[in-house]
């Protein structure tokens, strides 16, 4: 428990940290309250069965005389308004202290998931590659709603209840220690042999839920990505019971918590209320006084009807901490090492490309492979010029275009522009410099306008400019003769509703959009017809022979049009050249044949 309350405060600011603790201290005050409350009820009841305790009280009688009240019912009366006035005050500060307490702890949601997933987003892609999508979406859509109702909202109701209880039993031991300190001995007993036999078990419960919610996100998102791939093979019964059976262990790991949970509450109940009857009996049996009898147990009864409630609180919130627990500590190792976003809406000037980009002997090695991707690559990209990197699968042809886009760092070697060094201090204004067209496109669930104006939001949208990239692109006949809705059109997500040649015109149409310097286009042809491909290639030729182009390709036409093409196998250079003069070399013929 105090373990995790330390990594759940380390993730929080200081500014949060107190917040957190002037939570903690309302909560106190809450307490305070209602033990005024449930202390109001005994002279009440007291006054109303023998209206002559009023003299025979010393502080009653030193209340009726120093208010100078003038009758005993006018006291009785005043005496049932302060209880019930008590009560409202009591109900209503519980009310604005939750209100409290689900604002801070809900906007602290909120904060840690828009923290993490800038978090996520500034990591090197080379860390993102090694993590699986699955386990971070379900740390940001679950793992912090645990984090926060599970163990915040939790401990700070732990505290209140904790405070609750304890100003409870002070009271009760005023009235009667001996009776008190008997019950407090078997509650405390009952509680504890419930707490040693459950809480190891729903520990193990709340690590078993983590494990099977990223299990079952991963199935979920295997289904419904590879829908087309499925109901083709018709493997739909096999993805199914891969879904379902993590499902149902979910499933039957939630019914074990949820009744485990249950049974304390049963058992301080039935102890609780059976100790409520042998009180009542107790008391009858040792007092002359019914008015006075009649008063301890109507108090003890109400602080049991304010104490089990507590005790159970008390219980379900050292439950609810184990239990969630371990995405405490997924949330804590995400965040506590969590790079920092760049500023948001920052403007970054591009790079100017005036002579040209350089690899000069790069080598790189993924953290999880055997032997180096690429090594010693020396390679020239000249400015305004258009490259075409070739090789059979596998070449390196991907991992050379991450590394030119900034994603990945070289092991060894640089990569300069314009002579200029390519490192951290400089990597964003490079890729601001850069328009990027991969062989899979990313489209949002949203308007064709607003997938070719990728992240600019709605209201600072050129559309001028839209429509001359897709004019460029090829798509722009299409967009405006068979859609009704022209640019509004959504594509469904993952831009299931178009074609993949169209998918891929509006991925180049964005690139466009960003009237970037460098182009980089990785197979972003090859869904497209040879007379698209053929138009598309003209105009980058004729009407954008200012930028500097490099194309990833399997097809000649491609190459045919370059100013010079490279030829990777096996992470090396093997040649580079003109494609008329690499075509007559044997080594590399294969290479450069569709």
């Amino acid at each position: 428990m105090l373990e995790s309350a330390k990594r759940l405060l380390s993730i929080f600011s200081p500014s949060e940290r107190r917040h957190i603790y002037l939570l903690l201290l309302s909560t106190t005050l809450l307490g305070v309250i209602e033990i005024a409350g449930i202390t109001s009820i005994m002279p009440f009841i007291a006054v109303v069965v023998d209206p002559s305790i009023i003299e025979t009280n010393s502080y009653l009688n030193s209340a009726y005389r120093s208010l100078e009240f003038t009758s005993q019912r006018s006291f009785l009366i005043s005496l049932g308004a302060l209880s019930f006035v008590l009560l409202v005050v009591s109900n209503g500060f519980a009310t604005l202290d939750a209100w409290f307490t689900f604002r801070f702890c809900y906007l602290r949601r909120h904060d840690i998931c828009r923290r993490l997933l800038g978090s996520y987003l500034a990591r090197p892609y080379v860390w993102l590659l090694e993590r699986s999508p699955s386990e971070l979406y379900k740390i940001l859509l679950e793992e912090v709603d645990r984090v926060i109702v599970g163990t915040l909202m939790a401990g700070v109701g732990l505290f209140s209840d904790i405070v609750s209880a304890t100003l409870i039993l002070a009271v009760l031991l005023w009235v009667d220690a001996w009776v008190t300190i008997s019950t407090l001995l078997v509650l405390g007993t009952a509680y504890a042999l419930l707490f040693l036999v459950l809480q190891p078990r729903i520990g193990r419960l709340g690590e078993e839920y983590s494990q099977l919610g990223t299990e079952i996100a991963q199935r979920t998102r295997e289904a419904l990505d590879g829908v087309k791939e499925i109901k083709v093979l018709r493997a739909e019964s096999s993805f199914l019971r891969a879904f379902a059976a993590p499902h149902l262990r979910s499933s039957e790991n939630s019914i074990r918590h949820n009744t485990l949970s249950l049974l304390p509450h049963q058992g301080l109940e039935l102890v609780a209320f059976g100790g409520i009857i042998a009180l009542t009996l107790f008391v009858l049996s040792r007092t002359d006084a019914s008015s006075e009898a009649l008063a301890v147990i109507a108090l003890y009864a109400f602080a049991a009807y304010r104490l089990i409630p507590t005790l159970k609180e008390i219980f379900d919130g050292v439950d609810r901490i184990r239990y969630n627990a371990p995405a405490l500590v997924l949330v804590c190792r995400d965040f506590l090492d969590a790079a920092a976003p760049p500023p948001e809406d920052q403007i970054v000037a591009p790079l100017p490309v005036q002579r040209g980009v350089r690899l000069e002997h790069v080598c790189f090695q993924y953290p999880s492979a055997s032997v180096p991707t690429l090594t010693s690559i020396d390679l020239q990209l000249p400015a305004g010029q258009m490259t075409c990197l070739m090789g059979a699968t596998g070449a390196g042809k991907s991992t050379l275009i991450d590394l030119m886009l900034g994603l990945l760092e070289p092991e060894s070697g640089v990569i300069r522009v314009d002579g200029v060094e390519l490192g951290e201090h400089n990597v964003r204004a490079w890729q601001a410099t850069l328009g990027y067209v991969p062989q899979l496109i990313y489209l949002m669930d949203d308007s064709i306008e607003q997938n070719i104006a990728f992240g600019v939001p709605p209201d600072a949208i050129d559309r001028d400019r839209v429509r001359l990239a897709a004019r460029a692109a090829q798509l722009d006949c299409f967009v405006e003769n068979e859609l009704s809705q022209g640019y509004q059109t959504r594509v469904g997500e993952r831009g299931v509703r178009l074609s993949g040649g169209q998918r891929q015109r509006i991925g180049i149409a964005r690139a466009l959009y960003l009237d970037a310097r460098v182009l980089v286009f990785d197979e972003a042809t090859n869904a497209l017809d040879l007379e698209t491909e053929e138009r598309i290639l003209a105009h980058l030729l004729e009407r954008e022979r200012h930028r500097t182009i490099v194309f990833v390709s399997h097809r000649t036409s491609v190459a045919r049009r370059a100013d010079q093409v490279v030829v990777l196998e096996r992470g090396r250079v093997m040649a580079q050249g003109k494609y008329r003069d690499l075509v007559s070399r044997p080594e590399v013929m294969g290479l450069l044949v569709d």
